[in-house]
């Protein structure tokens, strides 16, 4: 790597400070104004279409597929459990306040 030439850089620098300024528009302030009102109406739709574009991702759909698969056979395994239970007449031996009620008078 070579060593940077700083008098070439001073009198690139020197150069552009004695350069004057190309003058500015004449209606600057209205564009300025302009460009802000068109960037605040268009921030609501960006945010909406980040979030709908994070939504349908394909890895996002993929994980809430597969939660909700999960979700559902555990509710499943839950709901056969109790319907055996029910089946069997063991909800007699559950702990409810009618039942101790009833065995202890």
């Amino acid at each position: 790597m070579g060593k940077m030439n700083e008098h070439s850089l001073d009198t690139l620098l020197k150069a552009y400070q004695r350069k004057a300024l190309p003058a500015a528009p004449t209606n600057l302030e209205q564009n300025v104004w302009r460009e802000i009102r068109q960037r605040a109406a268009e921030a609501p739709n960006a945010v909406w279409q980040g979030f709908l574009d994070w939504i349908l991702d394909r890895r996002m759909v993929t994980a809430s597929l597969v939660a909700a698969v999960v979700m559902g056979a555990i509710f499943n395994l839950q709901s056969e459990h109790v319907s055996t239970r029910q089946a069997m007449g063991l909800q007699v031996f559950g702990h409810s306040p009618l039942v101790e009620l009833a065995q202890n008078p």
